[in-house]
């Protein structure tokens, strides 16, 4: 029996829905049951484009994820403005642009969840981004949101939404789960001159239903979506994969910055070796792909 029948956790990869060729790779990965899903970044594009992509992907009939856009995409719930200073209703145009393609996508590949950021705000405006989302959840809310955690800072943007006490409090009891994003958190940990480990049991008694999975460089603020076995990488595998293992019924999804399979053939041995490495249990990683 293959390997991958008998692993305790659930693993998946993330792709952008632009990048159909590596969609197609992790597709066929599903297929044979070594990934459990495939989770899509939705990036918005001209109708008939997009829609050719959601049948093209709709018809290899995998399980799949939905993350929203983000503010790479333009698209910043929090503070809408904020992703266009000097054009601030283009700015909400887009974002409710952006979230109509992403529940129409959604809907098509039977999405159980939508990740979302709840963005970045200017300096001195942390309330005002508060109060902000709970304006953008009154007006764009959807039963499948899942809210992730993000890093405290990405080069020059601040961003809300970086604690488990903060998701709590921007949720306001509407949206139903939380993404835990290992990465985010550590590089939060780091900036904030806070304990990883006390910062991850803070999430232990949210309702997490998915977690996010690559490695950030030793000490570091920044999230860079590094490979698990990057040598300059920092994250404590110990914490991670004993919290992963204790939650064997939550989907994991590796995160990589690449428009390659390859990464991923290679990401998803990694998971397993340091998964049965750190949890003392025997298996070889070799076997996960033949």
């Amino acid at each position: 029996m293959p390997v991958y029948n008998l692993r305790p956790y659930l693993i998946g990869c993330g792709v952008r829905s632009d990048d159909l060729e590596t969609f197609e790779g992790l597709a066929a990965l599903a297929e044979r049951g070594v990934i459990d899903h495939i989770q899509v970044l939705v990036i918005p594009g001209n109708e008939p484009e997009f829609r050719n992509r959601i049948e093209i992907m709709a018809a290899y009939n995998v399980p799949c994820i939905l993350h929203a856009p983000h503010h790479l995409q333009g698209v910043n719930p929090c503070f809408p403005s904020a992703a266009d200073p000097g054009n601030p209703g283009h700015a909400r145009d887009c974002l409710e642009s952006a979230l109509n393609q992403t529940f129409e996508m959604a809907d098509e590949l039977r999405s159980p969840m939508i990740v979302i950021h709840a963005g970045h705000y200017p300096d001195g405006k942390k309330e005002e981004a508060f109060s902000g989302f709970t304006e953008f959840l009154d007006r764009y809310f959807d039963p499948r949101y899942v809210l992730e955690n993000l890093p405290e800072v990405f080069r020059d943007l601040m961003f809300i939404g970086t604690s488990a006490p903060d998701l709590v409090r921007l949720s306001n009891g509407k949206i139903p789960g939380y993404c835990l994003d290992f990465p985010h958190l550590y590089c939060t940990a780091n900036y904030c001159g806070r304990s990883f480990e006390t910062e991850l049991m803070k999430f232990g008694t949210l309702p997490v239903s998915l977690h996010h999975l690559s490695n950030s460089r030793r000490a570091s603020f920044r999230d860079e979506h590094l490979p698990l076995d990057d040598p300059e990488g920092g994250l404590d595998f110990n914490l991670v994969m004993g919290w992963i293992s204790s939650h064997p019924g939550i989907h994991t999804s590796l995160e990589y910055k690449y428009n390659d399979i390859g990464i991923y053939h290679n990401q998803i041995r990694e998971f397993y070796r340091l998964f049965m490495l750190y949890r003392g249990m025997g298996g070889d990683p070799g076997e996960m792909l033949s």
